[in-house]
């Protein structure tokens, strides 16, 4: 049996969207990303993806289905300019002056403890943290490489070994993110945009990857034992060596969850076909990374992911202080679980090891909203009821982008189980004063309260048909966003 897919067939809430504006070029690819081709057709998406996927499949992502919100960890030695991860080929730095950075990078503030504790606090479930970014720096100590905050720089103390043990006390699943064809320092890694500009880069793509890649993965899997590897920038991954990386992956842990990245990234994923779909479920991917920053009008794979900065960055850049508030967070998880999907907040740690205080207070925020109201959100499933307003994308130079949505609720829902009947979620991000209407709910409905209320007192509503009026306080109870839960009759 092949991995579980299914077609989510309801319309998507608008993320923000890049679109080409001529599919004959794609202007807005960096070079080594594949280009787009013709997505699956509906008569594919509804046929031959439906169903995809084994019962080890199934079983390994009950955890990450019942998660939904996961921290994203961006740090490196990219945080020492503090002008983001990509500064060494944004730049152009020399091979040997951007590993020279590694000699003052010495991040004694760094506390693994504080790190999981504001995971915890965000109501966060997983950390996904980059173990080597495309500099090629490894952020954990590696036998196979001496380029590594161990070997090579003051520090001398290991990171990931102190988060995944800080991960394993709080009962958080501790991931970890390697680029497995990019890398800017060891000869034969990929090089975008115009390729080497050092010759120190210069070198044999499948020696790097037999010898570096594969070899890096493999000890990460055996020293942390983590639950995810989220692959990153997959420029030259023939279905070849993507095959050899799985067959290594699953050999160590079947249990191990791995994401698309393996073998597409970026504006592809949104357009994939039937035949590139069918190809990741062959390689036996769990699920799908869409493109940086985006929530998908329409999800087209059974599980799948949006990764969101909490600025405008990954790394750390020190000039950029335009923080999303909670509001904003817990907005975009709820679009992203409306859909049946799970949201990676991504952090950008100082070159010192310090999560920047403006991020901390805002998913900390986001956290005691969902103290109160995550039932809404863990393990919480799909649904089609909403109130979102859409507008056209509109042109940015070479670009069509499709703005943010007004969003007034969105719901999410849950099934029954022996201990509940099943609920709709209601949550309420425009407060509409004293009624609420809403339209499309075919079963019948018993109760309706506010999650915020301990007490749990029925509002009064009123049904008929598929329409249900709810009363409500005249003065939204949360300013972030209020959830009504209606329960349903048992079935």
């Amino acid at each position: 049996m092949k991995n579980m897919i299914y077609k989510i067939s309801w319309v998507g809430v608008f993320g923000l969207l890049v679109i080409p504006a001529a599919m004959g070029g794609n202007p807005i690819l960096k070079e080594g990303e594949p280009d787009i081709k013709a997505p699956a057709t509906q008569a594919e998406l509804n046929g031959s993806i439906e169903k995809a996927g084994d019962a080890a499949c199934e079983e390994r992502m009950q955890w990450w289905r019942e998660a939904k919100y996961g921290m994203f960890i961006h740090w490196g030695l990219y945080a020492e300019p503090a002008r983001g991860e990509w500064v060494m080929i944004d730049e152009k730095w020399p091979v040997a002056d951007y590993a020279a950075l590694a000699k003052d990078f010495n991040p004694t503030e760094f506390d693994a403890a504080e790190w999981i504790r504001v995971a915890k606090e965000a109501g966060m479930k997983y950390i996904v943290i980059t173990a080597k970014h495309h500099d090629g720096f490894a952020m954990y100590e590696s036998e196979i490489s001496p380029y590594n905050i161990v070997d090579a720089t003051p520090y001398k103390k290991d990171p990931l070994k102190a988060l995944s043990e800080e991960c394993k006390k709080a009962g958080i699943k501790f991931g970890i993110y390697y680029s497995q064809a990019f890398d800017w320092y060891h000869p034969g890694g990929r090089v975008p945009r115009g390729g080497a500009w050092d010759p120190a880069q210069k070198g044999n793509f499948a020696s790097y990857f037999r010898d570096i890649s594969i070899p890096q993965v493999k000890e990460l899997i055996e020293r942390y034992d983590p639950a995810v590897i989220w692959f990153d920038m997959p420029s030259g991954m023939t279905d070849d060596y993507c095959g050899e990386m799985m067959t290594m992956v699953r050999g160590l842990n079947p249990d191990m969850i791995v994401n698309s990245r393996l073998k597409f990234s970026g504006p592809k994923t949104s357009v994939l076909n039937e035949k590139e779909l069918g190809l990741l479920r062959e390689l036996g991917v769990d699920y799908l990374t869409y493109r940086d920053r985006e929530i998908p009008e329409e999800a087209i794979w059974r599980d799948w992911e949006t990764c969101m900065t909490l600025n405008h960055s990954w790394g750390f850049t020190a000039d950029d202080h335009k923080w999303k508030d909670a509001k904003t967070i817990i907005l975009m998880l709820t679009r992203v679980v409306n859909m049946d999907g799970n949201f990676l907040l991504n952090f950008g740690p100082t070159a010192e090891g310090v999560l920047p205080a403006e991020a901390v207070n805002s998913v900390r925020e986001a956290g005691a909203w969902l103290s109160v109201n995550g039932e809404s959100i863990y393990g919480a499933r799909a649904s089609s009821l909403k109130k979102v307003k859409t507008f056209p994308a509109v042109k940015q130079g070479k670009r069509l982008v499709k703005p943010e949505p007004d969003v007034a609720w969105l719901a999410t829902e849950r099934p029954a189980s022996k201990q509940q009947p099943a609920k709709i979620y209601l949550n309420i991000f425009k407060w509409p004063g004293s009624q609420l209407e809403i339209e499309g709910v075919s079963d019948e409905v018993t109760k309706a309260y506010l999650l915020s209320d301990p007490e749990r007192k029925p509002l009064k509503f009123s049904q008929n048909g598929n329409s249900i009026s709810v009363d409500l306080p005249q003065v939204a109870p949360d300013p972030i966003a209020s959830v009504v839960c209606l329960e349903l009759v048992t079935r």
